[in-house]
């Protein structure tokens, strides 16, 4: 991951069947690969027939949107991946099958502190995140919804109102939380769930991509994922 060469280019050149997926699907799968591997100016260029409207289906361009924001953040271009997120955020605000897409979208907010818009999406898509039966996406956004009121300890530390689902533990009747508080409890539930998945899978990736992200949104540096 974000280094690594993998088969990238034998994978391009491979003629295409009946079985692949759409056009549009294969060039924002090809995307996501440039970016799981670091390349993050080849994947704008990739990118570039899917959001100049040239090619789309049902879940591009929302899903590509995803992958500019993490290109961009990544290559310290702040204001392109804002770019990103006006354009692409409206497109999944109401569908909750593009809640990891949502995710990606608060991770720049994180990364601009932007505290009303933070809010207002993590209450409104965190009953989306309480209720999936997807572990690996509850996993996702929880750790995304941790890093921004872990950012937000940081920088404003009172307790304020924030809406959550009373269906969670924490939940309390005045909606007042602490940011700390609410940092470590999205961020224990999340690593709990990458602790089940890299048992399963018998390493840590999972565990790593948490810790990736969450410096991507905080704009640390990042950490290297060494195979074990």
């Amino acid at each position: 991951p974000r280094g690594g060469c993998g088969y990238g280019a034998e994978w391009w050149q491979v003629r295409r069947s009946g079985m692949v997926h759409g056009h549009s699907c294969e060039l924002d799968a090809g995307g996501r690969a440039l970016v799981s591997y670091g390349n993050y100016a080849e994947s704008l260029e990739a990118a570039k027939p899917i959001l100049s409207g040239r090619s789309g289906c049902h879940t591009v361009p929302q899903r590509t949107y995803a992958d500019v924001i993490i290109a961009e953040l990544s290559r310290g271009h702040v204001e392109k991946a804002g770019e990103a997120f006006a354009a692409g955020y409206p497109q999944v605000a109401g569908n909750p099958d593009f809640l990891s897409t949502v995710g990606w979208h608060l991770c720049y907010l994180t990364r601009i502190l932007d505290v009303p818009r933070g809010l207002k999406l993590i209450e409104r898509h965190l009953p989306w995140g309480s209720q999936t039966n997807n572990p690996s996406e509850r996993m996702g956004f929880y750790s995304r919804v941790g890093t921004f009121f872990e950012r937000l300890a940081a920088e404003r530390p009172k307790p304020r109102k924030v809406r959550i689902p009373d269906t969670l533990p924490m939940h309390t009747d005045d909606d007042r939380y602490a940011p700390a508080e609410l940092a470590a409890w999205f961020h224990s539930e999340a690593a709990k769930l990458a602790t089940r998945f890299d048992v399963r899978n018998g390493n840590s990736f999972v565990s790593w991509d948490l810790t990736d992200t969450r410096a991507l949104a905080l704009d640390l540096e990042r950490p290297a994922f060494i195979l074990p």
